[in-house]
């Protein structure tokens, strides 16, 4: 079977889109940041409001940088809605896969994930999750994640987001089930309630869904 040129045509265009609105996300206002300097430490500014340490007490955060850290990801867990992950779909992408290997991969991403989600005063989110889904061959993959969104309000309580995911991944063929870290973009659309997530990596884009319980 031919590929559907549309999707092709899709994909290619969220493999630009996603690093673009990542790089875009970035310059979004970072809640608890400092005011930036100028040039490489404006940037080691705004990464770092990404990250869970500007959630940490004051004291934590005089500690270092892993105390800090390490309080704000507390934080997001005891603060943070409760959220159950969903995983349903994974796309090949042409340019990566051949038709004959793209006919023996597994597209029924199917799993489960647990995670908590703090949503700040200026919409943007921090989440932290866990996750075991079936992989393209089948076999099981482990994932633990803390993923920083900016979304934008498009009307209807409906927002989109863009951002990344700094993970650890256990995968049968990837990391012959070692823990490896990883970074990827991330893009969602949905309700505070209930949304779907997209991430795109080494060929793969993986598609799920988060619902999304307050405490």
């Amino acid at each position: 079977m031919l590929p559907n040129p549309n999707v092709n045509i899709l994909v290619a265009l969220a493999r630009t889109a996603l690093p673009t609105l990542t790089a875009v996300a970035l310059n979004a206002p970072c809640a608890a940041a400092d005011d930036p300097g100028d040039g490489w430490n404006a940037f080691v500014d705004k990464i770092g409001a990404t990250t869970p340490f500007p959630l940490g007490t004051a004291e934590a955060r005089e500690q270092g940088f892993w105390h800090g850290l390490w309080d704000g990801t507390k934080r997001i867990w005891n603060e943070g809605s409760q959220d159950l992950y969903l995983s349903g779909y994974y796309y090949h992408a042409p340019y990566h896969y051949s038709a004959e290997k793209r006919a023996t991969l597994n597209d029924a991403g199917w799993g489960v994930g647990y995670g908590h989600t703090l949503t700040e005063d200026n919409d943007n989110q921090r989440m932290l999750l866990g996750f075991v889904a079936r992989d393209s061959y089948r076999k099981p993959m482990y994932v633990a994640s803390y993923v920083w969104l900016a979304r934008w309000d498009v009307g209807h309580d409906v927002r989109v987001g863009a951002g990344y995911s700094a993970l650890i991944i256990s995968h049968s063929t990837a990391t012959n089930y070692w823990p490896a870290p990883y970074l990827a973009p991330v893009a969602s659309i949905g309700t505070n309630n209930a949304a779907v997530y997209g991430t795109f990596a080494r060929g793969v884009a993986w598609f799920f869904l988060k619902l999304s319980f307050d405490r």
